[in-house]
């Protein structure tokens, strides 16, 4: 699993490493795509994108736009 943790505290971090490199592999391969909403949020739209993920049930991640 991929998780925050391992880099926060150094517990596992060898091996998260060598998943996220095994991911990269992959992604560059094009044998994994992120799944992304079809809809793109902005920080004024932010509430919104909480809002869909409330309501359920909700595929894909969710893009907010900084610029």
């Amino acid at each position: 699993m991929l998780t925050l943790l391992p880099l926060l505290t150094g517990e596992g971090r060898k091996h998260h490493g060598a998943s996220l490199r095994e991911a990269a592999k992959l992604v560059d391969a094009g044998k994994i795509t992120p799944r992304i909403a079809p809809r793109r949020f902005t920080l004024e739209t932010v509430g919104e994108a909480y809002r869909a993920i409330e309501a359920g049930p909700f595929e894909g991640k969710i893009v907010v736009d900084l610029g």
